[in-house]
């Protein structure tokens, strides 16, 4: 109930905002679009009255339409920006001395989930990836910033359900539809490819700093093994991993993260837990998961639950050829505490009960190593764990030589220059506990409170996320549709005036207009435009602008930023894809339609520089090899569609049209405007299965 409440509520704020600016995004995008088609005409009929450079005169004003467009959207989306620093400033206030510095980043989302981000194209595959929000915190000149994982990613089977994808496109054309009819007032709950999945939270995935291990030079979490498990894709994101950073990069200044709240919308705050220590609640980091004891033995009735296993290379004290961490590395205090040697766990805590805690001998005089001894148990007298450091009370050259006698003998036989020789420090402690003691009970409570705000988090940042998404798809359907049904006839008759103004200062200054050339560009501009041509061509740049654009800006922009490219490249990249789908796109081939040229572009450029140089004889030869390739590739043509029409017509009959629209609809489980077309083709297209039809389809399936 929280998730659709909130869903609604910020699509509708998402709306208000958008019905201010769609005026002025109308104007801005015909303003683009019929500019670039009349600077675009005009440089391919200036190029075509010359003769000489008529070849290349359609790739030239391709190139002026995909250019002008460009640089428009550029500077558009400059001016929005300035705009909108411009209000950040107007309501921010900083203090004389303040140096007004960014916020320093601690973390990114993780990489998997950084290629689609909440993107359009990331809302049309079902948002796979996690739900974030932002933690903050510190002074206004010295403010720290983190991506907290809310909602757990749901990368699986249920992601490639082919039924599944039916039924979220029958939602998107929904939404489609219901926003078109009323601009706006659209149900976000029709698309069905966002809804609420009913996930369980995984309580470690998004509190455990235990995967972070694995990011440390020396140190090995076991439990999360591989590059792809989870915990490790993860684990920069956990409220775990982030306290430990924000305390070693604000050098203590802040060391925890709490929930707030204002005006019902959640969010996590970096705190000094000194300073605010006596109002805040008992922290469920750094401990293991408390289960009723019915729960306990339900879930571990014959196994015990998997211990956590945490390995750290040491090196010897006593051997030059060594590696790993050095613990011997303390300071006066813990030298006048008596401690011999220490391992740093944690700059929070490390509250696991240990199991307990071996070392392994290991020699490497290649690249594989090899145990000299394994399992060397410590004794629970000789080690304790303080503020979330493992100390020693003996050296651990002591500790082995108690068990393994022949050790240091060992270490003298050894060859210095070829093998290396380390301990391995394995700490096995519980991740999971019964509740058993008014400890444990106060623990539980705590991890149930704890466990109920995550998924207030979870509801809340899920629906405000893909609130957002849905409305920029509605809005870039509101958008599209419009600016492009009154830039359609806008330029294409833009375009027909630039060329025929063209075509009379081109003949008063004596050019030939008579050419095969100019007679295929006139009679491409004066193709013919009507309603029906406008409609389809604004449906389906509607279409194009969502699902292709939304992919090219999405992939372009963020797998720039993640091969380390500023957002400045990632921009012209994009643009760059956009703007070339633009061209290619319903409006673009109305208003540039295709070259009538046989040539492709290398045999444009050769006859063009047989032109220029007067190579008549060449000039000929190159137009005569340009007529057989192309009557080459119409006959392969011609060919290829006798084999394909009889099928094609059997295939794309309107029946099987109304049963994928019908199926569609029925699946998203309401009778709308599709529903009706798609009954209305099916009883159209089941006439026009004639037996005939189907008699030729079968025959060519025989021949082949």
């Amino acid at each position: 109930e929280l998730f659709y409440e909130i869903r609604h509520k910020t699509y509708a704020t998402a709306w208000n905002l958008y019905k201010k600016q769609l005026l002025s995004d109308i104007i801005g995008q015909v303003f683009m679009s019929v500019t670039a088609s009349i600077i675009s005409a005009t440089v391919e009929a200036l190029l075509t009255a010359t003769v000489i450079f008529a070849p290349i005169a359609h790739v030239s004003g391709t190139l002026a339409y995909l250019s002008v467009y460009l640089l428009m959207t550029k500077f558009s989306i400059d001016m929005k920006l300035h705009q909108a620093e411009a209000v950040t400033r107007s309501q921010a206030f900083y203090t004389i001395s303040s140096d007004q510095r960014d916020p320093t980043s601690l973390n990114d989302r993780s990489i998997v989930d950084r290629v689609l981000k909440d993107s359009m194209a990331a809302a049309l595959i079902g948002h796979p990836g996690g739900y974030y929000t932002q933690v903050s915190g510190g002074e206004p000149d010295n403010m720290y910033t983190g991506e907290v994982l809310v909602s757990p990613p749901t990368f699986g089977l249920s992601n490639i359900n082919l039924i599944q994808k039916i039924v979220d496109f029958g939602g998107l054309l929904a939404l489609l539809w219901e926003n078109f009819v009323e601009m706006g007032e659209s149900d976000p709950d029709s698309f069905t490819a966002l809804d609420f999945d009913d996930t369980n939270l995984n309580f470690y995935l998004l509190t455990s700093e235990l995967a972070s291990y694995n990011q440390r030079a020396d140190y090995s979490y076991r439990n999360a093994d591989g590059i792809f498990h989870p915990s490790n894709q993860y684990f920069a994101n956990s409220l775990g991993y982030l306290e430990m950073r924000v305390k070693t990069a604000s050098n203590n200044q802040l060391d925890t993260i709490i929930p707030t709240n204002v005006d019902g919308r959640p969010s996590y705050q970096f705190i000094n837990s000194t300073v605010h220590s006596l109002t805040l609640p008992q922290s469920v980091l750094y401990k293991p998961i408390v289960l009723s004891q019915d729960r306990y033995n339900e879930l571990y009735s014959q196994n015990d639950p998997e211990p956590g296993h945490l390995v750290i290379a040491v090196r010897t004290k006593d051997y030059s050829n060594t590696r790993g961490m050095n613990p011997y590395n303390w300071n006066s205090t813990e030298q006048l505490a008596g401690y011999k040697a220490k391992i740093p766990l944690s700059n929070k805590q490390f509250e696991y009960p240990i199991q307990k805690i071996s070392i392994d001998v290991i020699k490497q005089s290649g690249i594989i190593p090899s145990y000299d001894r394994k399992d060397i148990i410590i004794n629970k007298s000789y080690y304790a764990i303080e503020e979330g450091t493992l100390y020693f009370t003996k050296s651990l050259e002591e500790i082995i030589s108690e068990q393994y006698l022949e050790f240091e003998a060992v270490l003298q036989q050894s060859n210095l220059l070829t093998t290396s020789i380390y301990f391995n420090i394995n700490i096995l402690f519980d991740r999971i506990i019964k509740n058993t003691n008014a400890s444990t009970n106060s623990l539980a409570l705590a991890q149930a409170t704890s466990y109920a705000i995550m998924d207030y988090f979870n509801q809340y940042m899920k629906a405000e996320v893909s609130a957002n998404m849905i409305s920029e798809i509605a809005y870039t359907e509101t958008l599209t549709f419009w600016s492009t049904v009154i830039s359609t006839p806008l330029a294409y008759f833009g375009a027909l005036l630039a060329t025929k103004a063209v075509g009379k200062m081109a003949a008063k200054a004596g050019a030939d207009l008579t050419t095969k050339a100019w007679k295929n560009l006139m009679a491409r501009r004066t193709s013919g435009m009507g309603l029906i041509i406008i409609l389809k061509a604004a449906i389906k740049e509607v279409f194009q602008e969502i699902i292709e654009d939304g992919f090219i800006e999405a992939l372009a922009e963020n797998l720039v930023n993640l091969a380390g490219g500023n957002d400045d490249l990632g921009y012209w990249i994009s643009a760059l894809g956009t703007s070339r789908r633009e061209v290619s796109g319903a409006l673009g081939r109305i208003i540039l339609g295709t070259s009538s040229s046989k040539a492709n572009f290398k045999s444009k450029i050769s006859l063009l520089a047989a032109r220029i140089t007067g190579n008549s004889k060449m000039e000929q030869k190159i137009k005569k090899q340009i007529d057989l390739d192309f009557t080459k590739k119409q006959i392969e043509a011609d060919q290829k569609r006798a084999q394909m029409s009889t099928w094609r017509k059997f295939m794309n009959a309107n029946t099987f049209k109304g049963i994928f629209m019908m199926t569609t609809s029925l699946f998203f489980g309401r009778i709308s405007y599709i529903t009706l077309v798609g009954f209305s083709s099916l009883i159209e297209g089941t006439v026009g299965i004639t037996p005939q039809v189907y008699g030729e389809a079968k025959t060519m399936a025989h021949l082949k």
